[in-house]
């Protein structure tokens, strides 16, 4: 969408950049003001510009929409990029592993972003808010891939690898729209390990439950009279 945004810069690196600080600003402060109660002024004084440098880059308020959008997407993309190459050649315990730690760092990295796409999407146009259901839906996909594989050769027991794929989804967005909360409690590798556990806990055999914790559950141990 950048490329449809009006801007008088020619030098491209440099508007890509200028672009994204102007984005992180602008999205801190309509957290804090409400879009309609953000003014451009305010946004130029938070990226150190005038009102006329930042119409430089943009040529509406509007465009910003879109800009946190292509910013979303271009993180989207480059996530997606290193979980697969990081999960190359493992076995699917280890790169659910792998991929829910590389995912909810980036839930952490990017969790203004997060927290905002979240708060505009019901209000949102068709288009724009069809682009924040993508993404989303892309990410539960590829969970929902790795899951699937891990049933199919006996190293989950999985009753809808759909909903659990959504339900790790919605758990590292949860740290980012519920850090004011979680992090009087947990730090992000804290939360990234008992998530994993519980995770793997309600997804893997009782047999590799067993190996992993050497003990039975509680209902396992009355199912057998013990």
């Amino acid at each position: 969408m950048q490329e449809h945004i009006q801007s008088s810069i020619k030098n491209q690196p440099l508007l890509i950049e200028r672009r994204k600080q102007i984005i992180m600003a602008a999205i801190k402060l309509f957290m804090a003001r409400g879009f309609e109660g953000t003014s451009i002024r305010a946004i130029a004084k938070a990226t150190g510009l005038t009102v006329g440098a930042l119409y430089r880059y943009i040529g509406s308020k509007d465009d910003l929409l879109w800009l946190t959008t292509d910013i979303g997407n271009s993180y989207h993309k480059k996530l997606h990029e290193k979980m697969q190459e990081r999960v190359k050649g493992l076995r699917s315990v280890d790169a659910l592993k792998e991929s829910i730690m590389v995912y909810f760092r980036s839930a952490d990295g990017l969790q203004d972003v997060y927290t905002f796409h979240n708060h505009i999407v019901l209000t949102a146009s068709k288009e724009l808010r069809q682009s924040i259901f993508d993404r989303e839906s892309h990410t539960v996909e590829y969970f929902n891939q790795l899951l699937t594989e891990g049933v199919n050769v006996g190293e989950f027991e999985i009753e809808d690898t759909y909903l659990t794929a959504h339900n790790i989804v919605v758990a590292a967005n949860a740290w980012a729209n519920r850090r004011w909360l979680l992090r009087k409690r947990y730090t992000l590798e804290d939360y990234i390990r008992i998530q994993t556990n519980s995770i793997l806990n309600s997804i893997q055999p009782e047999r590799v439950r067993v190996a992993r914790t050497g003990t039975l559950g509680k209902n396992s141990r009355e199912s057998k009279g013990e």
